[in-house]
């Protein structure tokens, strides 16, 4: 693609910033009178409210309470709907409703507001310019990195594909450009080219049990072993690999009893997972949990299980299930996909590449097997998320480095 120049955002003296939106950081759900947003993000909301006089949420909401439990405190953080439905069935529709969505974002920003927008969130990209001048600060937050997410869409059949993964990596390259600070998940030095100062590493949004922190130093000592996977139930997360390669340990590991528990999915993907389950003939010793929301109940999965595998196809910045699998002391099996220098291999993860059912098998083998690489990979994953979490939270991080711009102004 070739490269695109936008205008610097000029220097405006900001002797305040006391509104905060944030955009696209999840989804909620609305059962007629209250918003529930996921616990890890809604927890987060909170403790920007007390940073900030006001804080919108702008994001989907979907009429239904079924996958969330945490609610949303109405008195902290003001709900905005998006009308923008890329299921709309006329593009004439969908773009009136785009249309609107930028209209209303632009109404709510002064200059004494700040902006957190996800990243990459593409039908955001015709307002970025504008955020840009009119607001305080623009953050930009990527959880995935915009030419990996662009690289995926293209090589999907259809035009709407190849002209998703153009605005892709358009939006990519503006926010980048235009944004007052940039916050990544995982590796930051393909990013530091605009500008050392304004990009940093985000600490992870993540909500943790505190009734069930872990001491446990190993795994696997059982005759049963657990394998764990938490996350969504779609093809770029491997989920046909993890399951794949299951299916072929099950019959290798002869001198244990291997089960797999899956947790995330709803029906559409869960019924898909299910069916592929029973076409490779290990739906008998797989469990499917659905989406889990609450901290306590998902702190028991992770600790009543002995592997935890992450078996992604693309880059994702750094998943949150990663700093929770350390959290919960269990030994984690990753695809290489270049996170960043606080991850090493056989130190606190095992790495394995993308899309390789073969080196998932190995993996598998090679850490039931090895008692010494589980308690070491423990040992170390353990201490690297106690630093990440002891200096402050994902919140506090962001506040701090919006407040601190102003001193630059």
């Amino acid at each position: 693609m070739a490269e695109l120049m936008f205008p610097k955002k000029k220097c405006r003296k900001v002797s305040k910033i006391d509104e905060l939106i944030v955009i696209r950081l999840g989804i909620l759900e609305f059962d007629g009178k209250d918003y529930f947003g996921k616990s890890a993000v809604v927890k987060y909301l909170h403790e920007m409210s007390t940073y900030f006089n006001r804080v919108y949420f702008i994001c989907r909401v979907t009429n239904k309470h079924e996958n969330f439990d945490t609610k949303l405190d109405i008195n902290k953080v003001e709900p905005i709907r998006i009308s923008y439905d890329i299921g709309e069935n006329t593009i004439l529709h969908q773009f009136v409703n785009l249309l609107k969505d930028q209209i209303k974002i632009a109404r709510l920003v002064t200059k004494n507001t700040a902006v957190i927008i996800n990243s990459p969130a593409i039908w955001f990209a015709p307002i970025l310019p504008i955020l840009s001048v009119k607001c305080g600060h623009l953050m930009g937050y990527i959880a995935s990195n915009h030419e990996d997410v662009a690289r995926l869409q293209s090589s999907k059949e259809g035009i709407s594909n190849i002209i998703k993964s153009k605005i892709t990596l358009l939006y990519g390259k503006m926010i980048l450009t235009l944004g007052d600070s940039i916050l990544v998940r995982g590796n930051i030095f393909k990013y530091q080219k605009y500008g050392v100062n304004k990009v940093c590493e985000s600490k992870p949004i993540i909500s943790l049990s505190e009734k069930k922190s872990c001491s446990r130093n190993d795994t696997c000592n059982e005759k049963n072993i657990t394998i764990l996977y938490v996350g969504g139930l779609y093809e770029r997360k491997g989920i046909d690999v993890l399951m794949r390669a299951f299916s072929n340990s099950i019959k290798k590991i002869n001198d244990k009893c291997l089960n797999l528990k899956i947790v995330g999915g709803i029906e559409r993907s869960l019924a898909r997972a299910t069916s592929k389950s029973k076409k490779l003939h290990i739906y008998d010793k797989t469990k499917f949990l659905g989406w889990i929301d609450d901290d306590d109940r998902l702190a028991d999965e992770y600790l009543s299980s002995d592997i935890l595998v992450i078996p992604s196809l693309i880059a994702e910045g750094l998943p949150r299930v990663i700093d929770e699998g350390m959290y919960y002391c269990i030994p984690i099996i990753a695809t290489d996909l270049g996170y960043g220098s606080s991850l090493e291999h056989k130190k606190n993860i095992f790495f394995i590449k993308p899309n390789s059912v073969e080196e998932l098998e190995k993996a598998l083998e090679e850490i039931i097997s090895n008692d010494k690489l589980r308690k070491r990979m423990i040992k170390n994953g353990k201490k690297r998320i106690k630093n990440i979490l002891k200096a402050c939270s994902a919140a506090k991080q962001h506040a701090k480095i919006i407040k601190n711009s102003l001193r630059v102004k």
